[in-house]
């Protein structure tokens, strides 16, 4: 059984991991192959610094709503998911988990106040801590479903350009007249997932 698990309200001061500024990456942009390779060749080519002590404020003790995606650009809300992740179809199926998101995305908005047309997902990653489940140099065929680690840096998954990119690609040629008429917004969803016994 999987059920999401909130933890108590603690602030801490801490160093959070960088991408390092590197002359390499004048010549090759930083990146990560999540597909087969050959052997002794490096999947990435990232290298990270530790930044200075920061203090990072925890909101799980926060009331509901004091934090919300019109005010400050993301929200936390408990909900558990009876949605399947076992595998690729479960996920895809009509009713599945990525119906199930877009059902939450259109709940939330619309709890704030936000007239919601359209909830579309562009991509999504399969992400755990259990090393069994973990992608694993697997051929990328489809056949493996297999997840990726979570991530252990500060990092931005979409920049200007890139959501520009994303929502043209979304939207083909109707982008420019819907962009110019309504308002269009990238979400990103994290489920932080504890397993039981």
């Amino acid at each position: 059984m999987t059920s999401s698990v909130f933890l108590p309200s603690q602030n801490i001061w801490t160093r959070l991991r960088y991408l390092k500024r590197s002359k390499i990456y004048k010549a090759i942009r930083p990146y990560t192959l999540a597909c087969k390779v050959d052997e002794g060749f490096p999947t990435n080519n990232l290298l990270f610094e530790e930044g200075p002590l920061e203090h990072l404020t925890d909101i799980r003790g926060l009331d509901p709503g004091q934090v919300t995606l019109e005010k400050n650009g993301f929200t936390m809300i408990q909900h558990k998911f009876e949605q399947s992740t076992a595998n690729e179809e479960a996920i895809k199926e009509p009713g599945g988990y990525l119906d199930a998101i877009q059902q939450l995305a259109r709940d939330v908005l619309t709890a704030e106040g936000v007239q919601v047309e359209q909830v579309k997902v562009i991509n999504w990653v399969f992400r755990t801590a259990k090393k069994d489940e973990m992608f694993a140099n697997a051929d990328m065929t489809g056949q493996d479903f297999r997840a990726f680690a979570p991530d252990t840096y500060v990092h931005n998954d979409c920049n200007y350009y890139g959501g520009d990119k994303r929502i043209r690609a979304l939207l083909g040629a109707e982008t420019d007249t819907i962009l110019a008429s309504k308002r269009v917004r990238l979400i990103k969803h994290v489920t932080n997932f504890v397993s039981f016994v």
